[in-house]
């Protein structure tokens, strides 16, 4: 300190203003270290969805979907169309629910790809349960068996009694396909109720396939044991 007040005016203020240059360049480097890593992580994120290694195409595409980054839905729809493995297709379908609701939606009625449909569907069946019910019933409709299929699934699985009606619909549809009526079939052997069960009989009198038959057969005889069970 002494040797500092021996020195000349000029050194001392030369001295001085090296001081608050190296605070001020200090401070420069805490604030680009706060302001910026965010922007680093996307941009991380961005390179990483076209990486070799599907865990890491996912880790990205969640990321992004975290960082709430809109600008990368063009990227995450590109993944959804063209990425060699679902899984890695799927985590692109819910990045995009989380980022753009209205595009996602759009995807799941308008996509003229099957399998993006089908995604789509299942990714809001999984993310919005109690909302979906009127989606899978107009899924049932899609010409893709893919999106029919994936409809049912989760239409089978749902607890809302809405869905029996959506089951039945398909159990009674003489053209479609016949695993699909089978499995709504063994839904509703779950679901049903004696409300339904004049229905299902007359299925058994006049269907002609007899796959879908039995398997209305069966539903009655599962109905009628619950319900003499639960009197």
């Amino acid at each position: 300190m002494t040797h500092f007040w021996n020195t000349t005016k000029n050194q001392r203020i030369t001295a001085g203003i090296l001081w608050l240059l190296m605070l001020i360049f200090f401070f420069i480097l805490i604030f680009r270290s706060c302001r910026h890593p965010e922007r680093e992580s996307v941009s991380r994120y961005r390179e990483r969805l076209s990486d070799q290694v599907a865990e890491n195409r996912i880790d990205a595409a969640l990321g992004l979907g975290r960082l709430g980054e809109k600008d990368a839905v063009p990227d995450l729809e590109r993944m959804l169309y063209s990425d060699p493995e679902a899984r890695v297709k799927r985590v692109a379908s819910y990045a995009i629910f989380v980022l753009d609701r209205e595009e996602f939606f759009s995807l799941l009625k308008t996509s003229p790809e099957a399998e993006v449909r089908a995604i789509c569907l299942e990714t809001l069946a999984r993310q919005e349960k109690e909302e979906t019910i009127p989606y899978l019933g107009n899924a049932l409709n899609d010409p893709s068996l893919q999106v029919r299929k994936t409809a049912l699934k989760f239409l089978v699985q749902h607890p809302d009694a809405r869905t029996v009606s959506l089951l039945l619909q398909v159990a009674e549809k003489t053209g479609e396909d016949t695993m699909l009526r089978v499995e709504a079939l063994t839904g509703l052997a779950r679901k049903a109720g004696k409300d339904q069960l004049e229905r299902l009989k007359r299925l058994v009198e006049w269907e002609k396939n007899i796959s879908v038959q039995r398997a209305a057969a069966a539903a009655i005889r599962e109905i009628e044991v619950r319900e003499k069970t639960e009197e």
